[in-house]
């Protein structure tokens, strides 16, 4: 194994497969990272605060969204099994990257087992925030053969 500054981490001497562990790893490392911090912050913050202060940090507040963290937590928990699988064949095969690639796998199983379900999305109403926190939008331009009212439909006037 080798492992440097602004390389990829060489498991097994095949670029393939150390490409595909590589990209597990590093999915797999997003996907936990979003996970604790969106869940920490809904806790200490409640849904509400944390959605208003991440839209007004960025200007959008998409890894609120309870589908987004899900869909990445399936595909970081996919990969943390199959490098548990691939490490076991490895380490099965007497290959030199086995027991570091089972290692990472059950390192990053254990993450989850313990992350995934005390920092669970919490289950409160989600504000729409392009709604209740987007910047006014400017007027829409007039489209030819407006006339500039429109009718309230509640009273039936011209406005």
């Amino acid at each position: 194994m080798e492992l440097s500054a602004g390389k990829f981490i060489d498991f097994t001497n095949i670029l393939w497969l150390d490409v595909i562990l590589n990209a597990v790893l590093i999915v797999n490392a997003i996907g936990l990272m979003m996970w604790i911090v969106w869940g920490v912050k809904e806790r200490r913050q409640g849904v509400r605060a944390a959605v208003r202060t991440a839209y007004e940090k960025s200007g959008h507040a998409r890894g609120w969204k309870p589908r987004t963290r899900w869909i990445m937590a399936g595909l970081a928990l996919a990969g943390a099994f199959a490098l548990m699988i691939l490490g076991a064949i490895l380490k099965a095969d007497s290959h030199e990257g086995g027991a570091l690639t089972l290692g990472w796998g059950v390192a990053y199983t254990a993450l989850w087992l313990v992350a995934g379900p005390f920092l669970r999305p919490v289950t409160a109403p989600r504000p729409p925030h392009s709604r209740d926190w987007a910047p006014a939008s400017p007027a829409p331009a007039s489209r030819p053969g407006d006339t500039g009212t429109s009718t309230d439909t509640s009273t039936g006037t011209d406005t």
